[in-house]
């Protein structure tokens, strides 16, 4: 497959072959003029052809836009070497200002090297590399201005005589190498800072010779004067003396790790510890890992298959520790059942309790609410010295019988609802007046509305009927029960009684537990009762 076809050997292979062809055409070009640019040509292609090795390896994108500005400059500096010797060689003035120009791509190199330096992960802050991005850039700019304009200020180069071969290196020309010296170092200082591999910082002196040499030939070119010369012939220019170094000094520092590239996938894929193999389209493996079996398939390996760009990618996924945490979870959720089943039997049982409990509480509280009439009917209902019981007897017994069935329907409906219907106090209280006509009393029942009411007003109001009734039965003649709603909710009970033995006091403390009042007026021996509540809106 292609991405592993490029190797870092073969990388190396190439770029030094390159090298080797530039330095031997170099070496022979006196004797042979007609070759004159080969070794520029040679040296270009080596350029071109590591951006084009930068441009597929490199991941990080501002990385690998920066490197590739640096190979551009490295060209753009042989192409300018080429220029002003072969094509402006009799024009001294553009000769004068390509050699300047010179200094645009060697300040600029390591300037762009600085610049990837600090997109090296991790970056904490874009917007401080963006600044410091902004001031390198101004200096580099400011410095290209400085060294383009020697010839009006002289501080880079100072000419004697009217030969511009004939020179001196002022303060100007310190500063130029400073700047360069300070970027190169200051990017290696910050890869290898940047750097999170602990085997590629202990490799930090790989890239830090190269710049070593890099900075010696460049000091000796300085110190003699021009291209050092052995045995008659010229070691090396400027331009490769710079421009070699440099390109070295990167290509190390994507070997070791420094920055960060698209290699080693054949190592990486062995030494990762999966149980894989790609394959083509086919089925033949391209590339496999060193644990690759393809027949460990048993209840804890399982295969699975991804096809991707060119084939298909098998690898085997240990399911053990998966198995094994399934059958804990299975245990545990046996016994959780297990609890769980005892816990809803035990909710069951409560659940039960509790209903009985309420059940008893409410029958207590029906037995307490009806044991008078309870307790009177049982004597209404013993026999007399005839053996027989009174028709009267047992006319009021089965009014107050009524009245316990009725109360106890009430209490009832109250325990499950806050709210009892007027239609359900009316129907005991009809139900009452029934047997009080069967002793010769006259009723009447006038509703004038449906209402849901407070449960406790309505049993609280019905209970008051019972009692009036109850103390009036021997000396009441009629009554009538007048259920209306005005201003205030009102229920009168009007029956013709020579007394009424209940006060407006009477359960004073329920009344105002409700919010309700009850009044009582007596009119010719008629007694008006009624209970009123205001109406909620």
């Amino acid at each position: 497959m292609d991405r592993f076809g490029l190797t870092n050997k073969k990388v190396l292979a190439i770029l030094c072959g390159i090298a080797v062809a530039a330095v031997v055409f170099e070496i022979y070009r006196p004797f042979y003029p007609y070759i004159d640019h080969i070794s520029s040509i040679l040296y270009s292609m080596l350029f071109i052809a590591w951006g084009l090795m930068v441009r597929r390896r490199i991941l990080n994108g501002a990385i690998k836009k920066r490197l590739l500005y640096v190979c551009a400059f490295m060209v753009i500096l042989f192409v300018l070497r080429v220029s002003r010797f072969n094509f402006f060689d009799d024009c001294p003035v553009i000769s004068t200002y390509i050699w300047y120009g010179y200094y645009i791509p060697m300040t600029a190199i390591p300037l762009l090297g600085m610049m990837a330096a600090l997109y090296t992960e991790p970056v904490r802050s874009i917007k401080r590399v963006r600044i410091a991005e902004r001031i390198l850039i101004v200096a580099e700019v400011m410095l290209v201005i400085f060294v383009m304009t020697n010839s009006f200020h002289k501080q880079v180069f100072s000419f004697y005589g009217e030969e511009p071969i004939e020179y001196s290196r002022k303060w100007g020309y310190a500063l130029v190498f400073a700047w360069m010296a300070v970027l190169g170092i200051g990017s290696l200082v910050v890869f290898m800072k940047r750097c999170s591999i602990s085997s590629a910082r202990k490799s930090w002196y790989i890239p830090a010779i190269w710049l070593v040499i890099g900075m010696s030939l460049l000091v000796i070119y300085i110190v003699v004067g021009g291209s050092p010369v052995l045995f008659g012939q010229k070691i090396y220019h400027l331009q490769e003396a710079f421009c070699f170094p440099f390109i070295t000094i990167f290509e190390s520092g994507i070997q070791i790790g420094f920055i960060p590239a698209n290699t080693g996938y054949e190592l990486l894929f062995d030494y990762s510890g999966i149980n894989a193999a790609i394959c083509d389209a086919d089925g033949r493996a391209i590339l496999t890992s060193k644990n690759w079996n393809p027949d460990e398939k048993d209840k804890d390996h399982i295969i699975k298959k991804e096809f991707i760009s060119g084939g298909y990618i098998n690898w085997v996924v240990d399911m053990s520790s998966i198995n094994r945490l399934n059958e804990e979870i299975s245990e545990v959720t046996e016994e959780l059942e297990e609890e769980n089943d005892l816990i809803r039997q035990e909710n069951e049982v409560r659940a039960q309790r509790v209903r009985f409990e309420t059940k008893n509480r409410l029958y207590n509280s029906i037995a307490n609410a009806v044991r008078p009439q309870a307790a009177r009917v049982y004597e209404l209902l013993e026999k007399d010295e005839s053996g027989t019981v009174s028709r009267a007897n047992l006319i009021y017994a089965t009014f107050l019988s009524a009245f316990i069935k009725r109360m106890g329907n009430l209490m009832l409906i109250s325990d499950e609802s806050p709210t009892v219907s007027t239609a359900e106090l009316c129907l005991a209280i009809r139900e009452s007046m029934d047997y009080m006509g069967l002793n010769g009393i006259s009723c009447e029942l006038m509703e004038y509305m449906v209402e849901d009411m407070p449960s406790s007003f309505i049993i609280f109001t019905y209970d008051l009927f019972e009692k009036l009734m109850e103390d009036a039965w021997n000396s009441i003649h009629s009554c009538m029960v007048r259920l209306e709603k005005n201003e205030r909710f009102e229920i009168t009970i009007i029956f013709d009684s020579p007394v009424c033995t209940i006060t407006q006091d009477w359960k004073k403390s329920e009344l105002t537990e409700f919010g309700s009042r009850l009044s009582i007026r007596n009119e010719d021996d008629t007694f008006y009762v009624t209970v009123s509540k205001e109406v909620e809106a």
